[in-house]
């Protein structure tokens, strides 16, 4: 069974975003109000099926342009900061 996990990009109603996550094989469902929960959500979700998942597909339902930009912003800022620790372990 193809283990997706779905990642949705969502307006919080206060200016900001959060990213819905849900496993397509359970159904389970997290809230994420930043990318620090959603990188705890995300291993724990992973957890469920010996921390292995075929594919995590990301989806925008309601962001305007300055709300993507922000998580741009940020997710870039994130990925930075694993690629150091990454070349770092190397």
């Amino acid at each position: 069974m193809e283990i997706i996990l779905e990642s949705i990009l969502k307006n919080d109603g206060k200016g900001g975003w959060i990213i819905e996550l849900k496993d397509k094989s359970t159904g389970l469902v997290e809230i994420c109000n930043n990318l620090e929960e959603y990188e705890i959500k995300l291993e724990a979700m992973s957890a469920v099926h010996g921390g292995i998942f075929d594919k995590i597909t990301w989806h925008n339902e309601n962001l305007n342009p300055m709300q993507m930009d922000d998580f741009r912003q940020k997710m870039t800022a994130y990925q930075e900061k694993y690629k150091d620790a990454l070349s770092q372990d190397a």
